[in-house]
């Protein structure tokens, strides 16, 4: 299954080197093709976590990722 444009949706694109992502054909805007690791809810449970005064080695622990 080939990954739509973050931008515009089309899946019309090129690849831009090995690690600098792809290229859209249609609006010439560049996005990653990477799954990506942590989802909108899980970045939001992070800040939530950090505004309710639990430290950021505490949130790091609770989210599995590096501080």
């Amino acid at each position: 299954m080939k990954q739509k444009c973050l931008h515009c949706g089309s899946q019309n694109y090129w690849l831009n080197g090995t690690n600098n992502g792809v290229r859209c054909k249609d609006c010439k805007r560049y996005f990653s093709d990477k799954p990506r690791k942590f989802t909108f809810d899980d970045k939001e449970r992070a800040i939530e976590l950090y505004l309710n005064n639990c430290g950021v080695r505490k949130t790091a622990r609770f989210m599995k990722c590096s501080p």
